[in-house]
C-alpha cells in the first residue's frame, strides 16, 4: 500500500472566510502553560494566512511530489485541531463537513486517508477524535454552538470506538496499526500520540465506552518510541518495526529508516504529552529532557536525522532544498523544548534559542515569511509559505509556545485558579548547607547529607519547591502554604513519578509560588551540590543484626537499645581507642550515626555499643 506523501506540499492559493473569532476567554492561556505572551494577535494573522492559502470548501489542500493536487485526512486532522485553538467554529465545522463527507469510511467506521482510498493512515483519526472531543467540550461549556444535525460529542464516541477496534493492536503492546491489519512489522512511530490517552481515557468513562485499557495503550507508545535508535537523543525512524528496529515492509515514504517527514512528529507528539500531563505522563517529559541533555539536536538547526548515527541531513538549504524543512523541524523541536524547559539548564537554553525564532523572522535572513504573512515571499512556488505541510507543523508548534494549545478538555474540567501576582519574594531561596553528601539508600539522613532550603514571601500563598538532578535526572517537589518556606532535601527524596534517584551530582532548585512562572527569577532559584560520601561500605560479624552503611550503623533489631543513651566506641585488633561518641536512638527502626567520619583506609577494627546494662561487640571489615 501506498503511504502517503502529504509532506511535500506545494498549494493553490485558495480562499476561506476572513473573519476571525477572539481567542477563548477562559483564562487558561499564557500563565498557565510555559509560554511567550502577548503574541495573540501575530497568531491569528499566521491562522488568517494559512486558511486563504490552504483552505477550500472545508479541504486543506496541496499537491504532491508531481504537483498533482491532494488532499488527505491528515491534513483535515490538523485543521481541525488549529481552529479549535484558534476559537474559530465556523471554519472547524467546514472543515469538518468536509472530512465526513469526503473521507468518512461508513462501511470500515473509520477516515480514509485520502478520497480514493478506502484504508486509514493510523494518524489522523487519533486528532480528529480529540478535535471532537474537545470541540464537544466548548459546546457543554456555552463557549460554541451545539451544530445541527450529529453533534461533536456523538461523533467523537463513534470514532473513539473505531479506535479502540481498528487502530489498536492490543496483542502486539498496543501499538498503533499504520494501516488496516498493517500488524507489528511495520510500525509509524509519529502515530503513538501518548498525549490524547488520558483525555479518551476519561472521556470514555464518561460515555461508558469500554474494551480499552489507556494506560496500557500509553505504556505501548513509549516503550515504541523509546526502542528506536537512539532514542536517547531524540531520534525516530519514519517506520520500525514493533521492537524499534527496520521495518518488514516498504512505503512510500522516503528513508522509512531515517527521522523524516513522518518521524519529525514525535518532538511534537511527546512534547505536548509533557505539557498536558508531565505527571501522568513523566515518560514523556524524561524523553524530551533527554534530547536536551545528550546534545545530538542542534537548537539552532534542529532539522532530521539520520537515526543510525544521529547526524543532520535535513535543514534548509544544507538538506538541498527551501527553508520548508527548516519551519516544520523547528514546530516540532521547540514543542519538545517549551515543555520542559523549566526542569533544566539544557532545556532552558535549547528553549532560549528554538522559540525566539517565531517572531516571524526567517533564521539568518532579515526578510518576513517564516510563517505566513503579509511580507511572505509567496511569489516564489518553492517558498516555504507555500508548503501546507511546513505551515501546519510550524503553526502547531506555534500555537504551543505561545500558550494556545490548551488542554481544553482537561482545562474546562478543571478550571485553573489565576496566579496571585501580589505575592513577591522577600528573602530568596537559600540552601543550608549548599553542598552535602550522598545519603546511601537504608540510612536516616544525616547532618552532613541535609540541607534546609528557605525563603520567604510577602504574603501567603500555594508555593512549591522543585529539585532537578542534572545528571540523573530526578525529581522532587515539596509543597506547602504560608509566606515561610522550608523544606529539607537528602538525596533520599523520592523522584516525581519516575524510579529515578539523585546521584553525585549538582540539584538545581526552584520555588514557585502563587502560580507564578518563576523561570528568570533568580531570586526563586538555587543549587545544591551533592558529594559522594567519605566512609566505604564495610561488612559487620558479631550479635544481633547490625549492617554498617557509609558513616553510620543500621540495626535491623534494635529494640534492646530503644530509648536508651548508647555508648558507641571503634577499636582497632590492640583494643586501642580509635573513636566514642554518644548516640540516642530514638525508635526502633532508627540507625545510629556516628557523628565522625572514619577513616575508609582502615582495615579490621572493633565495634562496641552498650547502654550501660548490655553491651555487643562487632568486627568490623571493609568488603572485599
Amino acid at each position: 500500500m501506498n503511504r502517503k506523501l502529504g509532506w511535500m506540499i506545494g498549494a493553490i492559493a485558495l480562499t476561506c472566510g476572513a473573519s476571525q473569532a477572539a481567542l477563548l476567554p477562559y483564562p487558561e492561556p499564557v500563565l498557565k502553560y510555559p509560554a511567550y505572551t502577548n503574541k495573540d494577535q501575530r497568531l491569528k494573522e499566521i491562522w488568517a494566512g494559512f486558511k486563504q492559502q490552504f483552505v477550500k470548501n472545508g479541504e486543506v489542500q496541496g499537491t504532491d511530489p508531481q504537483k498533482n493536487p491532494m488532499v488527505i485526512s491528515e491534513g483535515q486532522s490538523y485543521g481541525m485541531l488549529m481552529a479549535v485553538w484558534m476559537n474559530d467554529q465556523a471554519t472547524f465545522n467546514t472543515i469538518w463537513n468536509a472530512t465526513e463527507s469526503g473521507f468518512w469510511n461508513g462501511s470500515s467506521g473509520w477516515y480514509k486517508w485520502k478520497k480514493a482510498d478506502a484504508n486509514f493512515a493510523g494518524d489522523a483519526d487519533f486528532d480528529i477524535c480529540g478535535a471532537l472531543i474537545f470541540a464537544s467540550a466548548l459546546v457543554d461549556a456555552g463557549h460554541w454552538t451545539k451544530p445541527s444535525g450529529t453533534n461533536y460529542k456523538d461523533k467523537a464516541i463513534v470514532v473513539l470506538k473505531s479506535l479502540i477496534a481498528n487502530f489498536i493492536d492490543k496483542g502486539n503492546n498496543y501499538r498503533i496499526n499504520s494501516w488496516p491489519n498493517a500488524g507489528d512489522g511495520i510500525r509509524n512511530p509519529s502515530y503513538h500520540m501518548p498525549q490524547w490517552y488520558p483525555i479518551f481515557k476519561e472521556f470514555a468513562a464518561a460515555n461508558n465506552i469500554t474494551g480499552m485499557d489507556w494506560d496500557a495503550a500509553a505504556k505501548g507508545a513509549f516503550d515504541l518510541i523509546e526502542a528506536q535508535t537512539n532514542s536517547q537523543y531524540g531520534m525516530a525512524r519514519n517506520f520500525s518495526n514493533g521492537s524499534g528496529g527496520s521495518p518488514g515492509g516498504g512505503t512510500s515514504s522516503p528513508n522509512n529508516y531515517d527521522m523524516g517527514f513522518d518521524a519529525i512528529r514525535v518532538p511534537y507528539r511527546m512534547g505536548m504529552a509533557a505539557i498536558w500531563y508531565k505527571k501522568v505522563l513523566p515518560r514523556a517529559a524524561n524523553w524530551c529532557n533527554n534530547v536536551w541533555k545528550n546534545g545530538k539536536v542542534n537548537p539552532v538547526k534542529p532539522g532530521m536525522y539520520k537515526v543510525a548515527d544521529a547526524s543532520l541531513w535535513g535543514w534548509g538549504a544544507d538538506g538541498g532544498s527551501w527553508e520548508y524543512e527548516e519551519i516544520l523541524s523547528r514546530g516540532m523541536w521547540t514543542t519538545a523544548a517549551i515543555a520542559v524547559k523549566d526542569d533544566n539548564a539544557n532545556s532552558a537554553a535549547a528553549f532560549a534559542t528554538l522559540g525566539q525564532d517565531f517572531s516571524g523572522k526567517h533564521v539568518g535572513s532579515s526578510s518576513e515569511g517564516y510563517l505566513l504573512g503579509a511580507n511572505s515571499d509567496l511569489s516564489d512556488p518553492n517558498h516555504p509559505s507555500k508548503n501546507y505541510f511546513a505551515q501546519a507543523l510550524g503553526l502547531m508548534g506555534a500555537i504551543a509556545i505561545y500558550g494556545r494549545a490548551w488542554n481544553v478538555w482537561d482545562d474546562l474540567k478543571n478550571p485553573w485558579t489565576p496566579p496571585d501576582t501580589g505575592a513577591s519574594i522577600t528573602t530568596a531561596l537559600t540552601p543550608t548547607p549548599a553542598s552535602i553528601e550522598q545519603t546511601p539508600v537504608g540510612t536516616a539522613a544525616t547532618a552532613a547529607g541535609t540541607s534546609k532550603v528557605t525563603a520567604a514571601l510577602s504574603k501567603s500563598v500555594n508555593w512549591a519547591v522543585r529539585f532537578t538532578g542534572r545528571t540523573s535526572g530526578a525529581v522532587y517537589s515539596a509543597t506547602g502554604t504560608g509566606a515561610t518556606v522550608a523544606v529539607d532535601f537528602t538525596s533520599l527524596k523520592k523522584s516525581l513519578g519516575t524510579t529515578k534517584a539523585f546521584g553525585v551530582e549538582t540539584v538545581d532548585v526552584r520555588l514557585i509560588y502563587g502560580g507564578v512562572d518563576t523561570a528568570t527569577n533568580t531570586k526563586a532559584r538555587a543549587t545544591i551540590t551533592i558529594g559522594k560520601s567519605g566512609i566505604a561500605q564495610r561488612s559487620v560479624r558479631g550479635e544481633g543484626a547490625v549492617r554498617w552503611v557509609d558513616g553510620g550503623l543500621l540495626l535491623q533489631d534494635p529494640a534492646w537499645l530503644a530509648g536508651d543513651r548508647v555508648q558507641v566506641r571503634t577499636l582497632d585488633l590492640g583494643g586501642r581507642m580509635l573513636q566514642t561518641a554518644d548516640a540516642v536512638l530514638a525508635s526502633a527502626a532508627e540507625g545510629i550515626h556516628l557523628p565522625a567520619k572514619l577513616d575508609a583506609s582502615v582495615g579490621v577494627r572493633v565495634l562496641e555499643l552498650g547502654n550501660g546494662t548490655v553491651n555487643r561487640r562487632y568486627i568490623l571489615s571493609p568488603n572485599p
